[in-house]
Parts: C-alpha cells; sequence; structure tokens
C-alpha cells in the first residue's frame, strides 16, 4: 500500500493534462509541489464498490516537505528524508527500519516545463465547484480503468483524483466502481523541523548508527 499510495501521490509531478491551456496548468501544479520552499497535505483514499454505493476508507496518510526535507506517513510505513543526515523508512508492519546515508548533494537541474504532446490523452471537462475538472477515457473498452477524473483547486494544488474501473466479466472481477484520492488540509507554511527529525530513531553517537531505546524492538536494515 505504501509504494501504492506514493505512486499515486507523484503523479501529478509529471502527468499530463488537455485543455485550451493545460500545459500551463499542468506546469503551474507541478512547480507548485516541486518548487515550493514547504508545502503539505493529508490523503484519503476511498473505495466504491457499486455506482451509488458509500464509499469505504482504505487508506490515509500525511505528506510534509520543507526544501529538501521529506516526510511521508500511510497507514504501516513511514518515510522521512532529513537533508543533513539521510533517510529513514520505517515498516510497522513488520517492525523494520531501513537507514540510508546522506548522499553527495548534485547540482540541481532547472524544473523544465512539459511538452504539451504528454497532455493529449486528457479533455478539460468543465469547473467543479471551484475546481478545475480533467477528463481522460481509455479507447481500450477491456481496460481495467476506463475514466479518470483530476481536479486542481484555484491555486493550482491537486484536489482530487478518481479512478473508474471496468465491470466484472467471466474473466476478471474489480470489485470496484471507482477509488477516490482527495487531498485535503494543503498547508504552504508553518511545517514543523520536527516531521523531519531522525535523531529520535536513529542514533549517531556512535561510530555505527544504531536504534534509539524508543525502536529497540524494531530491525534496523542499511
Amino acid at each position: 500500500m505504501y509504494k501504492l499510495t506514493i505512486s499515486i501521490f507523484l503523479m501529478f509531478c509529471g502527468f499530463g493534462f488537455y485543455a485550451q491551456n493545460t500545459a500551463e496548468d499542468m506546469n503551474k501544479v507541478r512547480s507548485n509541489f516541486i518548487g515550493a520552499k514547504q508545502i503539505g497535505f493529508d490523503v484519503e483514499v476511498h473505495h466504491y464498490k457499486m455506482k451509488g454505493s458509500k464509499g469505504e476508507l482504505i487508506s490515509k496518510g500525511k505528506m510534509r516537505k520543507s526544501g529538501d526535507n521529506y516526510y511521508s506517513s500511510f497507514m504501516d510505513d513511514k518515510m522521512i528524508i532529513n537533508e543533513r543526515k539521510g533517510t529513514v523508512i520505517i515498516d510497522k508492519k513488520f517492525n523494520e527500519i531501513t537507514y540510508k546515508k546522506l548522499k553527495k548533494k548534485t547540482k540541481k537541474k532547472e524544473l523544465l516545463s512539459l511538452p504539451d504532446s504528454l497532455f493529449d490523452q486528457f479533455k478539460f471537462s468543465g469547473k467543479y465547484g471551484n475546481n478545475k475538472k480533467y477528463e481522460y477515457k481509455s479507447v481500450d473498452l477491456s481496460a481495467s480503468i476506463l475514466r479518470i477524473e483530476i481536479l486542481i483547486n484555484e491555486d493550482y494544488q491537486l484536489n482530487k483524483v478518481i479512478y473508474y474501473y471496468n465491470r466484472d466479466n467471466d474473466k476478471v472481477s474489480y470489485g470496484t466502481y471507482k477509488v477516490e484520492i482527495a487531498y485535503k488540509n494543503i498547508i504552504t507554511s508553518g511545517i514543523s523541523s520536527s516531521y523531519f527529525d531522525i535523531g529520535k530513531i536513529i542514533n549517531f553517537g556512535s561510530s555505527k548508527p544504531k536504534l534509539t531505546k524508543q525502536y529497540a524492538n524494531y530491525t534496523l536494515l542499511n
């Protein structure tokens, strides 16, 4: 679930739209995340088994970014990137912690705009409240996902992504009408540095990194 949620989260950094000003809109969404000094939001994933059914919350989490520091927490997994000390991944299900040392920084590449040719599968489908809605419809009627809707708000921030699944058949059963990923409580300032503190997880006092007492029941992988 961690990899799936991260993939969903990262998609708006390089996913295409199509509209009268699609390229401009999408590159604003990308730059608002990648170029932001601080940004954070909560994520909720809801599953709808049938059309008209009540959505079931199947995953939730949060993301925080400040400069080159990054924090995400989804279900049983947590990831922290500290720009000075390295990366920590906590797997609560298997009681494992992975630590990667800080790599030498390379010169940052300039944030490039995405070419319009990447956007030709999505169409602008109007306003939905205060959001712009973009829609993709699969030409392959046997595809697992037939339609995708993406909503961005007036500040060019991702608001929601909706996947509409194909009907079940004698070969495959999806058991799903749609899946909604909502991005809520978006903030662009005031993010606490405590989110990126890995000193409470890894003890750097000795020659070799060790887990702190708080995580003594975990296995350290590096």
